[in-house]
């Protein structure tokens, strides 16, 4: 005879692999920036992906303090939690370093780096200047206004004109989408942001970019025409910038978890649609593990986040 009772106790443990397996399917990926921007951009597209790699992910920005609520709210998860930061420089590296928060970069566990986005100054179409020299020279004879999104494009457009000599009026605003609206509305001359938060008026013909910054001095894919910031005669490494996308999981997320998470986001990695909508934004899909990503918080603390902490201290900000 069967035994109603194990049978019950049967389906509940059934039931609850089920559940498990489930949540294991599951990701809640918090976007710590606002909408339009390259981290935006290129979480979503990942999550767009995510299906084909068995998994289910939701979406939400929570942009407030620059990424930094975004990153408590993740680091204080349980090891149960299917809730991961995306995010990258700003809130992980730039903003433990700016202030006293209740974590720093070794509160969390780095699951993955899944893509990078380039840096270009732009102008509009209708703009008198139609290179960087021109830029530079209206620079010298008067002064000009540069839009910015953030941080660290504050530091990178500071050291244009200090290497320069060049008068600027550096404007920063909230996110690269709220400086490339200033731009086309005309209230500043040109903008220094992410050529995936301008994507779309890039393609229209609106705007004419002047510059990158690569870091590795390299063309950005499918903008070849663009030069690199160095094309001014100087070498400065300073000038330099880009960011880098990257998921964070809470230091309780169990290391198998982790690993499984960056196996099937380094499958995604590898999808040729997933690199054509990169391409085509001035993004590349570019993956690193759990260690690598490690090993690369520290080379981006020293070549990018002591000298522009160096900075703000010698210019009070």
């Amino acid at each position: 005879m069967i035994d109603r009772r194990n049978v019950l106790i049967g389906c509940a443990a059934l039931t609850a692999s089920a559940s498990a397996n489930a949540n294991q399917n599951e990701l809640s990926l918090i976007i710590g920036s606002g909408i339009g921007g390259s981290l935006d951009t290129s979480t979503r597209l990942l999550a767009s992906h995510f299906s084909k790699v068995d998994i289910n992910a939701v979406s939400t920005n929570r942009p407030a303090g620059n990424g930094v609520e975004a990153a408590i709210h993740v680091a204080n998860q349980p090891a149960n939690s299917n809730v991961i930061l995306s995010n990258g420089i700003s809130a992980i590296l730039i903003s433990p370093a700016r202030e006293r928060l209740p974590y720093d970069k070794d509160s969390f566990s780095p699951i993955c780096m899944f893509s990078t986005a380039a840096f270009v100054l732009v102008v509009k179409s209708t703009s008198r200047f139609f290179t960087i020299g021109d830029l530079i020279s209206a620079g010298k004879s008067g002064s000009i206004s540069i839009a910015n999104g953030g941080f660290a494009e504050q530091y990178t457009v500071a050291k244009i004109a200090e290497v320069t000599g060049i008068n600027i009026v550096n404007a920063v605003y909230r996110s690269g989408g709220a400086a490339a609206q200033d731009l086309m509305s005309g209230a500043v001359d040109a903008a220094y942001i992410s050529l995936a938060s301008i994507a779309g008026i890039v393609a229209s013909g609106d705007v004419r970019m002047l510059a990158h910054t690569s870091t590795d001095g390299s063309q950005i894919p499918s903008y070849s025409n663009v030069p690199h910031i160095f094309s001014i005669g100087s070498r400065d490494p300073g000038m330099l910038s880009y960011n880098y996308h990257a998921l964070y999981a809470s230091k309780n997320m169990p290391i198998s978890r982790v690993r499984d998470i960056a196996d099937k986001v380094q499958q995604v990695c590898r999808d040729s649609k997933f690199i054509d909508e990169h391409l085509a934004r001035g993004m590349q899909p570019k993956f690193m593990g759990p260690n690598e990503l490690r090993a690369h918080h520290d080379i981006v603390q020293r070549d990018m986040i002591v000298p522009y902490i160096e900075w703000l201290r010698i210019n009070g900000k």
